[in-house]
């Protein structure tokens, strides 16, 4: 027996000894052999500064990590680098190896840079896998099924991560800063519920270079019931914060093939004022920590519908208000008498002119100065027809009252906008200008604008712009910048169909000066 448990223990450490040997005795190899197979199965170079292969620390389970891992794209994007990460790592039961599924614990990816681009013609630089030249292989038989590998995944996650999206063809630009996501199910079950948690410190994104959300904070929790023999999936339990505003979300998607089936709404779970408050992008509010507020809120929608590359979903939002007022804690007055009932309504995803954008009202005063907008408009692609009317009285001086501005930056005078649009575009085009509704005016007086990121004071003394349905007409312009003195005159012909349409500008002007400074104008010189 002595002898037997002698032996039997140097059996065992000669295993161990070589349990520990292997991983640096063929390392080098191992890490050869993995940078050959990705780049002959890419169209992008795929490398890593070193390898590591750990058994014992999770026995019987050992973790595979990448150090420095880079993808770098081909053709198009040859200079794009898609991938910067500091770690990739897998954690995978090594007794599984032996058999015909692979038991992956856990996968890992932390501290890098992702760089995701869609060009105009739809190519993108994460496609990257080469397409499969192979001949298609007949059915499996029964007992060659029963053969075949299987691969099991327990959790992933993803670790201070930073993504750039741009895609040309929508055109949309998306940034996100320390990014951290982690997803558990027992994804080797036909049904299983996955609980995945998100957060971001920072989310910004613009659509057609207007800045939809600006430097905001999200945290998620999206748990699915998962029916992945049918590939149907259940929203439960789950709550998406953008910033103060916290949506529920509930409903279905559906993915039996390559096209997704969506019916899935969302609606705000709180409805304080400063919740909805808390959207408004940087650019016209700055922090609002400490900001008093009040005044309730709806805030609802759905996505419902198909999509495929022929496609969309249908969506809806739709925003009220009531009674909403804020103030900053250091300013002496405040935004009052908010009032907002707006939807959009856009249910038919594939017809873009059955959208309905719809602002029955928007209404507040700062600091006294009233601002009424209203605007319902239909048949946005094929026909644009508008009905909007906008009343505003702003003394400027007043502003610095509710709302901070940036150190330095001071500005004074007023502007008055009394105008009403209704009609057809169609009118316009035709130059049936009797049958389009077009009136109003906006006059500026005695503005000026102090700021250091401006090298130079600029001032309107008066702009008056007179709104008819052939032209808005510039009856007067007299202003500065720096030293140099404008006076114009004119009109543009074609504003609709440039509000509208997005079509191109044109019009005609006649601009005096008794001194234009050019070395100010052109600004500083640069190397």
């Amino acid at each position: 027996m002595k002898k037997f448990l002698k032996i039997t223990g140097i059996v065992l450490l000669v295993i161990l000894a070589i349990l520990i040997a292997l991983p640096f005795l063929f390392k080098d190899k191992i890490a050869e052999q993995i940078r050959v197979v990705a780049n002959e199965s890419l169209n992008a170079t795929l490398d890593f500064n070193d390898l590591s292969i750990s058994l014992f620390s999770n026995f019987p389970h050992a973790t595979v990590t990448l150090e420095g891992l880079t993808i770098d794209g081909a053709g198009n994007f040859e200079s794009v680098r898609l991938a910067e990460l500091g770690s990739v790592s897998a954690t995978v039961n090594i007794m599984s190896l032996l058999g015909e599924t692979m038991q992956i614990e856990s996968v890992s990816i932390a501290n890098g840079k992702l760089d995701v681009r869609v060009l105009e013609d739809g190519s993108a630089n994460y496609d990257i896998a080469k397409a499969d030249d192979t001949e298609t292989p007949e059915p499996a038989t029964e007992e060659e099924e029963g053969g075949a590998f299987a691969l099991e995944l327990q959790s992933y996650e993803l670790v201070n991560l930073d993504i750039e999206y741009s895609d040309a063809t929508l055109p949309m630009t998306a940034s996100i800063k320390t990014l951290n996501h982690s997803g558990s199910g027992d994804f080797t079950a036909s049904k299983t519920l996955l609980e995945t948690k998100t957060s971001m410190a920072r989310l910004d994104v613009e659509y057609d270079k207007v800045k939809y959300i600006r430097k905001a904070v999200v945290d998620m929790i999206v748990n699915l019931d998962l029916d992945l023999e049918n590939m149907h999936f259940v929203f439960a339990q789950n709550e998406v914060g953008i910033n103060d505003l916290k949506l529920g979300i509930d409903g279905s998607l559906d993915m039996p093939g390559d096209d997704m089936a969506m019916d899935i709404t969302f609606g705000a779970k709180d409805a304080n004022f400063k919740s909805l408050l808390s959207l408004v992008p940087a650019e016209f509010a700055t922090d609002l920590k400490g900001v008093e507020a009040a005044g309730t809120m709806s805030f609802n929608g759905f996505v419902k519908g198909g999509m495929s590359e022929t496609s969309m979903p249908g969506y809806g939002i739709d925003i009220k208000v009531k009674d909403g007022r804020f103030n900053y804690p250091d300013l002496p007055k405040s935004v009052e008498n908010i009032q907002v009932d707006m939807m959009v309504d856009a249910s038919d995803g594939n017809n873009f002119d059955a959208t309905v954008v719809d602002i029955k009202r928007f209404y507040m005063e700062m600091a006294d100065n009233p601002v009424d907008l209203r605007l319902r408009l239909t048949t946005p692609e094929s026909d644009p027809n508008i009905d909007c009317s906008v009343q505003a009285k702003v003394i400027l001086d007043n502003l610095a009252d509710v709302i901070p501005l940036e150190e330095g930056e001071t500005i004074s005078g007023s502007i008055n906008a009394d105008l009403a649009l209704k009609g057809r575009m169609s009118t316009i085009e035709q130059e049936k200008y009797e049958e389009f509704d077009a009136a109003g005016q906006v006059i500026l007086q005695q503005v000026a604008f102090r700021s250091s990121a401006f090298m130079y004071p600029m001032d309107v003394d008066v702009a008056y712009l007179e709104f008819t349905p052939k032209a808005l007409k510039l009856n007067q312009f007299e202003g500065r910048i720096g030293q140099s003195d404008l006076q114009a005159q004119g009109q543009m012909d074609n504003y609709l169909a440039f509000a509208l349409r997005d079509e191109l500008l044109h019009g005609n002007f006649s601009m005096t000066s008794s001194l234009l400074d050019l070395n100010e104008l052109m600004g500083p010189e640069t190397e």
